[in-house]
């Protein structure tokens, strides 16, 4: 168990507030190449991106690798149930994106909760 959730742990090495953790997260784990149709779905109609953002929520709430790993294969069952051209055309977020994003910012190199390091005296 981390001693931090992954949302903490964002928040704290981008620099942003806390209520801006979905969609920083969002924008960033994006797949690049849907950006052009994103944006327009994103500002008309938001709520195609409802699974993404609870994903995204549920996902900050992680305090282990495996509980991270577990929301992510939710949200790749639940979008292929979905189905539709957008999720086709990959209008989503990434779990490449994601993992990608646990690994360089998520709290994967902190002790264990209760696990401090002891130091050895000479």
């Amino acid at each position: 168990m981390w001693q931090k959730t992954f949302r903490e742990s964002f928040c704290e090495r981008i620099g942003c507030p806390a209520d801006q953790y979905e969609k920083r997260v969002f924008w960033r784990c994006l797949y690049r190449r849907s950006l052009p149709l994103a944006l327009p779905v994103y500002f008309f109609k938001s709520q195609f991106f409802t699974l993404d953002l609870q994903t995204i929520r549920q996902l900050g709430f992680a305090r282990s690798t495996v509980e991270f790993r577990t929301e992510l294969e939710n949200f790749r069952y639940d979008y292929r149930m979905q189905g539709g051209l957008l999720r086709f055309l990959r209008v989503r977020v990434s779990g490449k994106r994601l993992m990608s994003l646990l690994r360089t910012v998520g709290p994967v190199h902190e002790q264990p909760a209760g696990k401090e390091k002891v130091l050895k005296s000479a």
